[in-house]
């Protein structure tokens, strides 16, 4: 938050700062907003693809089981 003023707030002698303070802000933010957002959203993507692989499994395992308990 310090880095706020230094990027939006030129005054005296910051000619040379403002350019660090925008960069460190941005690279913050998209930061920020890639971790609270973006990798929950591809994590949940590729989870769900397993998850759905892993019902059809258990699926077929109980057709089978109540295949062979109807045989006996």
């Amino acid at each position: 938050m310090s880095l706020v003023p230094m990027a939006f707030f030129p005054g005296e002698g910051t000619e040379g700062l403002q350019p660090i303070g925008l960069t460190v802000f941005g690279g913050m933010t998209f930061g920020s907003m890639m971790t609270l957002f973006v990798m929950p959203i591809i994590y949940y993507l590729f989870n769900r693809k397993d998850e759905r692989r892993k019902v059809a499994a258990q699926k077929r395992i109980d057709e089978r089981a109540a295949a062979r308990a109807a045989k006996d």
